[in-house]
């Protein structure tokens, strides 16, 4: 069994619920954006938020998690997307535009703003019906937090939202805000762990990860 089952059972009997895609990606966005915080202990900030001249883009959904981080949201609209690359490009225009994302959160949140945001946090969320086996894998060889979700409706009204990836921010090196500019070819993880998983399988190095992730929570 190869991917999660939802089953129905009742009078002794049993049936499968196929799961399904959005037909139209923009109502899972609207969905996910009206229950973020319960969904993903995340607070909405912005709905398609403009980026300026400069980048001249959309942020899909941009938010504060439970720890006053900064959390960009992308939604893979089409199967040749790189949703990857469209999420670090957004990422790197909110680590340079701060005082932006200060003023905003302040005006939506008024009190409830948090006296200081933990930009070293910031991640991008990626969510998506499918992902390749390219884009599990290319997230390895970034030093950056990214995290694929899987998402599939069952019926009418479930939503299963399932992380592929966990964040390796506890093996990471310090942050650019605690000791500037990394040396050239630094990467997320210490040499230790990187030599661990040189050589490993790709069974072996999921379990790994798993493992990992499993320790940090």
């Amino acid at each position: 069994m190869g991917e999660i089952k939802l089953f129905r059972f009742s009078g002794g009997e049993s049936c499968e619920i196929a799961p399904r895609a959005a037909q139209i990606e923009r109502s899972l966005q609207l969905l996910i954006e009206r229950h973020m915080e319960c969904f993903l202990g995340i607070r909405l900030l912005a709905h398609e938020y403009r980026t300026g001249r400069t980048h001249r883009g959309f942020i899909d959904s941009l938010g504060l998690d439970e720890n006053n981080c900064p959390v960009i949201l992308e939604y893979k609209r089409f199967n040749d997307e790189n949703v990857i690359c469209q999420g670090l490009y957004y990422l790197d225009w909110l680590l340079d535009h701060r005082g932006q994302f200060v003023l905003l959160a302040n005006e939506k949140l008024g009190n409830a703003a948090p006296g200081h945001i933990e930009f070293g946090g910031s991640r991008v969320l990626c969510i998506a019906s499918a992902f390749s086996r390219y884009d599990e894998r290319a997230i390895l060889q970034i030093d950056r937090n990214i995290e694929l979700i899987r998402y599939k409706f069952y019926g009418e009204d479930l939503l299963l939202l399932e992380m592929l990836n966990t964040s390796l921010d506890l093996y990471a090196g310090p942050t650019p805000d605690a000791a500037g500019p990394q040396p050239a070819g630094s990467v997320g993880m210490p040499a230790a762990f990187q030599e661990k998983i040189r050589g490993m399988s790709d069974e072996t190095e999921t379990l790994y990860l798993e493992l990992l992730g499993f320790a940090e929570n």
